[in-house]
């Protein structure tokens, strides 16, 4: 398995997607990546739980955002038949219940237009690499890995093509630290947690423990 080097998100998603297209991000939280798309020529729109959509959409930031973020569900999608030229999933597949899966992916095909495609970004779970420290907040290699067998198994007979290609991003400390802050309430877990990662950072045990790797799934209509 080889991973080759991108600088971030959405330098990732770049190499995927035509200028100008139409885009789906779906499970697109407060819509960061939706944000830089829109800002990059893309007529790119969001779709995400009621309470996520309503808490980015009062945020001063995000006014720009009206009319582009819309509260939903990846097997419900509230828009028309044919309507996108891609439907991206950037580390949010294996947030949908397995039992959903592929009303999911049959969702997206729906929204699809002719020659679309689902483009569907996961973290890849890597002994000795960035998940090591991952792992420390919210182990979820299990869901993970259940997701791609399952995408592995309901893409046949919806989608012509299936491709996939690994890729990893360098990591800081000052970007687990900011993990932490999103996803650990207490302050004294969140020191803990930090000084873990310190000596796991600093051991010639883990010489790539900041390159987080991912995969990246794209199922053809």
């Amino acid at each position: 398995m080889k991973f080759a080097r991108v600088k971030n998100e959405p330098a990732l998603l770049l190499k995927y997607v035509k200028q100008g297209a139409r885009i789906i991000d779906v499970g697109c939280g407060e819509g960061a990546l939706v944000k830089f798309l829109v800002n990059s020529g893309f007529k790119a729109y969001g779709v995400d739980r009621k309470p996520v959509i309503k808490k980015s959409l009062k945020k001063s930031e995000n006014r720009k955002l009206t009319g582009r973020l819309f509260s939903g569900r990846a097997e419900k999608i509230p828009f028309n038949d044919n309507t996108f030229d891609y439907a991206v999933y950037f580390a949010s597949f294996h947030h949908i219940e397995p039992s959903r899966m592929l009303k999911a992916l049959k969702e997206s095909k729906r929204a699809l237009r002719k020659n679309g495609k689902v483009i569907i970004v996961e973290p890849c779970p890597v002994k000795g690499h960035y998940y090591e420290l991952l792992r420390l907040v919210n182990d979820e290699k299990r869901i993970q890995i259940a997701a791609y067998s399952l995408i592995r198994k309901f893409h046949q007979g919806y989608f012509r093509d299936f491709s996939e290609k690994y890729f990893y991003m360098n990591r800081t400390s000052e970007d687990y630290n900011a993990l932490l802050e999103k996803y650990v309430k207490l302050k004294a877990d969140r020191i803990r947690l930090m000084s873990i990662a310190g000596r796991k950072i600093k051991s010639r045990r883990y010489p790539d423990i900041m390159k987080s790797t991912v995969r990246v799934i794209v199922l053809s209509n």
